[in-house]
């Protein structure tokens, strides 16, 4: 099997219709299907080949689409990098996973030229100079490469995560995880070939990567391509391309249900919504289903599962839950000694099926402590009731998620460290009321230290993406670790859920 082989089977029944849509130009199946063959066989001209990792540093763009599947159909792996990562996070990536090259755009190229000075044998493919979009048809029709035959447990891309040590390991998810978790996706909620979505949310985010890419192109569906999310130009795209499935998380279901000039446009193409990656407040879920009149259905993942597990359906949306497992997962929750809890009983969230990832690279004990017995425990806390729908109610993990994006207190910690006045430091997160959680800090200072919080946030620049520096810092003479306990972090989770 081959991931990509998904959009070839897809050309050969599609080959006119269209696959990807980016402001107006439209890719059909048959011109998306050649402009991978034609960059999979430029990547064995660069001297790339099967097993070699490439980091793909990209936003939302057809890009993004074309390199992936170029990348999985030579045999490649891709690591997914949020572009807007600093220096010191990508060359722990570079490290860790071994990466041959680096393929990104104009926009990010004097980061990419930084991070070559560190590592000057990465091979650089600069997409937007490369002319992956100029290349007329005919020549593309010329192109047939094969798909590189792989097993189905071999590793399509790694994405990093899991920084509770203070340093993030990468999630190896195999051309069977996610072509799996896809078609699960799919069947939960009876998506189909005539559906179109659009990427809003980042496809280096494996929810998206899964939902919003790999599924419509296994199905032959259509994906408007968003690099960047504005709510007008979403609203539009909607009732311009009639999208009938939007997938996002809280933050732009939010935005839309308080949107005050809702009712000029036009919502009929619109089936339901999906939301993941933070957990959903019930106000917004009445207010969007009130205002859209559509349902709006909460599911829940994790990176390491390819990402979804849960999802509510249309004929079964239970508020407040993250509704039954996929079919062929299994959810269930088991007290500290895994043994499996009785139904509205709290304990862990664990998940077993063909999307739980194999393994962390180059991590066996990471590996060991977290898949027991092909059961993957994900840090989460909650309960199932008598209709197999499971409810949230706390994490195990330090992990803030603030608007979607998981940010470990321990990376950040450890970061904050780094600086010389700085004796410790402790990261928590808050409640807040656009994003979900804020990520705060309290840090103890040298005696007489002239720093100022000012510069400690600048400090955290420097080193890591925006979303996860702290918003708010306050220098103490003592730390209170209490402060974001196992108890708070439920508060948290419930005034989100009940706000």
């Amino acid at each position: 099997m081959n991931l990509c082989d998904n959009v070839t089977k897809c050309c050969e029944i599609f080959q006119s219709k269209t696959s990807i849509i980016f402001y107006d130009k439209k890719y059909s199946y048959l011109e998306l299907n050649q402009l991978i063959a034609l960059q999979a066989e430029n990547l064995i001209k660069l001297g790339f080949s099967k097993g070699d990792k490439l980091l793909i540093l990209l936003p939302n763009l057809p890009e993004f689409v074309i390199y992936f599947y170029a990348i999985a159909k030579v045999g490649m792996i891709s690591v997914l990098v949020n572009p807007l990562y600093q220096a010191y996070e990508i060359e722990h990536i570079i490290k860790d996973s071994n990466a041959k090259g680096i393929i990104s755009h104009s926009f990010f190229w004097k980061k990419v030229e930084n991070i070559k000075e560190k590592f000057p044998y990465l091979k650089t493919i600069c997409v937007d100079k490369e002319g992956v979009q100029s290349i007329n048809l005919q020549q593309k029709n010329s192109i047939n490469l094969e798909s590189e035959d792989v097993n189905e447990n071999y590793p399509a891309c790694l994405i990093y995560t899991n920084a509770e040590s203070g340093t993030p390991y990468g999630a190896m998810l195999s051309h069977g995880n996610l072509d799996f978790d896809a078609l699960a996706s799919a069947n939960s909620v009876n998506i189909t070939e005539n559906d179109i979505l659009t990427a809003v949310i980042p496809l280096f985010h494996a929810f998206s990567l899964t939902v919003n890419m790999n599924m419509p192109l296994k199905l032959g569906g259509t994906i408007i391509i968003n690099e960047r999310y504005n709510l007008e130009r979403l609203l539009n795209e909607i009732e311009k391309y009639k999208i009938s499935v939007l997938v996002a998380v809280p933050k732009i279901f939010t935005d839309i249900a308080n949107y005050d000039k809702i009712e000029r446009y036009n919502f009929s193409s619109l089936r339901f919504g999906i939301c993941g990656g933070a957990v959903l407040p019930i106000s917004t879920t009445l207010k969007f289903q009130d205002t859209l009149k559509v349902p709006l259905l909460e599911g829940f993942g994790i990176t390491e599962c390819s990402p979804v597990c849960s999802v509510n359906t249309p004929e079964k949306n239970i508020l407040g839950t993250i509704g039954p497992p996929l079919p062929n997962v299994q959810m269930k929750i088991f007290d500290e000694h895994n043994n499996e809890l009785p139904i509205y009983k709290e304990g862990e969230i664990c998940i077993f099926g063909k999307n739980v990832i194999s393994e962390y690279h180059n991590n066996v004990e990471l590996t060991s402590k977290t898949i027991r017995n092909g059961w993957f425990h994900t840090g989460d806390i909650g309960f199932k009731d008598e209709n197999n729908y499971v409810t949230i109610t706390g994490r195990k993990k330090r992990v803030i998620i603030n608007g979607g994006f998981n940010v470990y207190c321990s990376e950040v910690e450890k970061v904050i460290n780094f600086h010389p006045e700085v004796i410790d430091s402790f990261v928590y997160g808050t409640y807040n009321k656009e994003f979900g959680e804020s990520v705060n800090c309290d840090i103890i200072i040298k005696e007489n230290s002239p720093i100022t919080q000012e510069e400690i946030k600048i400090h955290c620049y420097n080193y890591l993406a925006k979303y996860k520096c702290p918003r708010k810092i306050n220098f103490v003479k003592e730390i209170d670790r209490e402060k974001y306990s196992l108890e708070k972090r439920s508060c948290i989770i419930k005034t989100i859920r009940e706000n």
